[in-house]
């Protein structure tokens, strides 16, 4: 072998190490990162790192599966003459339950518990929470955290690949007494809404600004339900997409015919977070940011952007 095919075999053979490097300890970063943000309470940061739509899905899944089980552990629930009205309360009860966790301010108050907290007397009484970690695949990395005075209590955070070296959480793990006072205190806080993402009276939908920060929600109002295409005399264009109007200006459209917007009707309150803003758009063109929405009625969920094109596009 050569000098120069030994220099490229060493070259190449560096720069593995440095990706494979690189790769395994990005999602440690990442992680740091979370904590950090948890303890300082900054949103900002935890809506860059939280993955809202999966970590929804995930905390549903878990909430539905917990009630089930506490279901079917009761003697004679099922001879019970209400437990068909309590079953019919369970969704909307979970519903306002993962509504509450599934914010930057929800996220970072339920974290606080295993991560800690931002001042240092909260500091101080902290417990620490034993921590362990493992890739579940070369896509997927969980991080662990422990009661040290109760082994059940665990807190399992399950962070998805995007891109080559970066990381969102999309799947968190509770514990089941996590999961017990999530759910009983819903049933009695008589639907008070999360810190800090606007209104969700209902009545006053219209001046409720649009979300501005990725991962900040607003509860909006829908001012009607209409087609992406209409011809010059208002009418409706079959096939050509769905899009949906709010009362304080909010617009969502596809290309593609969305079952939840074609589902909702004016009047209906949605849930809309801002999950992505487009980068390098020219001064003055805001469009392309894109909403994952929720229908407080019908819980059908979608994401679409605010506009056909995005900045910069025709």
């Amino acid at each position: 072998m050569s000098t120069s095919q030994r220099l490229i075999a060493i070259g190449a053979g560096v720069t593995l190490l440095v990706f494979v490097v690189a790769y395994l300890a990005s999602p440690f970063v990442v992680l740091d990162s979370l904590s950090s943000a948890v303890r300082a309470g900054d949103r900002d940061k935890l809506s860059v790192l939280v993955d809202f739509p999966a970590v929804r899905t995930s905390l549903k899944d878990q909430f539905s599966a917990s009630v089930a089980q506490r279901t079917s552990d009761r003697q004679g629930f099922k001879k019970n003459p209400f437990s068909a009205l309590v079953l019919m309360l369970v969704p909307v009860i979970l519903d306002k339950v993962v509504d509450a966790i599934v914010t930057p301010d929800g996220i970072a108050e339920l974290l606080t518990r295993p991560m800690g907290a931002h001042s240092n007397e909260a500091r101080e009484r902290k417990k620490h929470w034993v921590r362990s970690w493992s890739f579940v695949d070369f896509g997927h990395f969980r991080a662990q955290y422990t009661d040290p005075d109760d082994p059940q209590s665990v807190f399992g955070l399950v962070f998805e690949r995007h891109g080559l070296f970066s990381w969102k959480l999309a799947r968190l793990e509770l514990p089941a007494d996590e999961l017990t006072k999530r759910f009983e205190n819903a049933g009695e806080s008589g639907g008070e809404g999360s810190r800090g993402q606007g209104s969700t009276s209902g009545d006053n939908s219209e001046n409720v600004a649009l979300p501005e920060r990725v991962g900040q929600c607003s509860v909006v109002s829908v001012k009607r339900i209409t087609t992406r295409l209409e011809d010059a005399d208002g009418t409706e264009v079959a096939g050509s997409g769905s899009a949906i109007e709010y009362t304080n200006g909010g617009y969502q459209v596809s290309y593609d015919t969305i079952d939840g917007i074609e589902h909702s009707r004016a009047g209906d309150r949605i849930q809309l977070c801002l999950t992505e803003i487009p980068q390098h758009c020219p001064p003055g063109d805001n469009r392309g940011r894109v909403y994952h929405a929720l229908n407080l009625r019908t819980r059908q969920e979608w994401s679409a952007p605010d506009a056909e094109h995005s900045c910069g596009g025709a």
